[in-house]
Protein backbone atom coordinates (compact mmCIF):
# COMPACT_ATOMS: atom_id res chain seq x y z
CA UNK A 1 0.00 0.00 0.00
CA UNK A 2 1.03 3.50 -0.85
CA UNK A 3 1.88 6.31 1.66
CA UNK A 4 -0.57 8.58 -0.63
CA UNK A 5 -3.44 5.21 -0.07
CA UNK A 6 -2.78 5.59 3.81
CA UNK A 7 -3.70 9.15 3.88
CA UNK A 8 -6.60 8.87 1.93
CA UNK A 9 -8.15 6.13 4.41
CA UNK A 10 -7.58 8.56 7.62
CA UNK A 11 -10.07 10.03 8.73
CA UNK A 12 -10.46 14.05 8.75
CA UNK A 13 -10.60 15.46 11.99
CA UNK A 14 -10.44 19.33 10.29
CA UNK A 15 -14.12 20.00 10.22
CA UNK A 16 -14.94 18.45 13.78
CA UNK A 17 -12.30 20.54 15.06
CA UNK A 18 -13.36 23.88 13.42
CA UNK A 19 -16.96 23.07 14.59
CA UNK A 20 -15.16 22.54 18.26
CA UNK A 21 -13.14 26.20 17.68
CA UNK A 22 -15.91 27.48 16.64
CA UNK A 23 -18.74 26.54 19.12
CA UNK A 24 -15.83 27.47 22.11
CA UNK A 25 -15.19 30.85 20.74
CA UNK A 26 -19.32 30.65 19.97
CA UNK A 27 -19.78 30.20 23.64
CA UNK A 28 -16.65 32.69 24.49
CA UNK A 29 -18.71 35.26 23.02
CA UNK A 30 -21.69 34.76 24.58
CA UNK A 31 -20.13 34.92 27.87
CA UNK A 32 -18.50 37.74 27.36
CA UNK A 33 -21.68 39.67 26.13
CA UNK A 34 -23.31 38.47 29.64
CA UNK A 35 -20.90 39.49 31.62
CA UNK A 36 -20.85 43.37 29.84
CA UNK A 37 -24.87 43.58 30.32
CA UNK A 38 -24.57 42.42 34.02
CA UNK A 39 -21.83 44.96 34.60
CA UNK A 40 -24.08 47.88 32.47
CA UNK A 41 -26.92 47.05 34.64
CA UNK A 42 -25.10 47.14 37.81
CA UNK A 43 -23.48 50.65 37.07
CA UNK A 44 -26.56 51.77 35.36
CA UNK A 45 -27.47 53.16 39.16
CA UNK A 46 -23.85 55.28 39.21
CA UNK A 47 -24.51 56.40 35.93
CA UNK A 48 -21.63 54.64 34.22
CA UNK A 49 -20.47 53.12 31.56
CA UNK A 50 -18.34 49.51 31.60
CA UNK A 51 -15.95 51.92 29.86
CA UNK A 52 -16.01 54.85 31.89
CA UNK A 53 -15.69 52.32 35.06
CA UNK A 54 -12.34 50.63 33.33
CA UNK A 55 -10.63 54.59 33.00
CA UNK A 56 -11.75 55.25 36.69
CA UNK A 57 -9.93 52.30 37.89
CA UNK A 58 -7.43 52.21 35.69
CA UNK A 59 -6.58 56.03 36.40
CA UNK A 60 -6.87 54.42 40.22
CA UNK A 61 -4.41 51.84 39.73
CA UNK A 62 -1.90 53.69 37.44
CA UNK A 63 -1.55 56.75 40.55
CA UNK A 64 0.49 59.53 40.11
CA UNK A 65 1.92 57.73 36.64
CA UNK A 66 -1.91 58.68 35.13
CA UNK A 67 -1.68 60.27 32.46
CA UNK A 68 -3.60 59.69 28.63
CA UNK A 69 -0.82 57.64 27.32
CA UNK A 70 -0.50 55.35 30.44
CA UNK A 71 -4.04 54.93 30.63
CA UNK A 72 -4.65 53.76 26.64
CA UNK A 73 -1.85 51.49 27.92
CA UNK A 74 -3.42 50.42 30.37
CA UNK A 75 -7.09 49.61 29.20
CA UNK A 76 -5.78 48.34 26.14
CA UNK A 77 -2.67 46.27 27.85
CA UNK A 78 -0.13 47.92 25.20
CA UNK A 79 2.82 47.62 27.40
CA UNK A 80 6.66 49.04 27.10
Amino acid sequence: MKDEDNLKNLPSERPSNLTDSYRLFHLLRQTADAVHKTREVELKKYKLTPEQAGALVGIQSLGKKATPAELSRWLFREYK
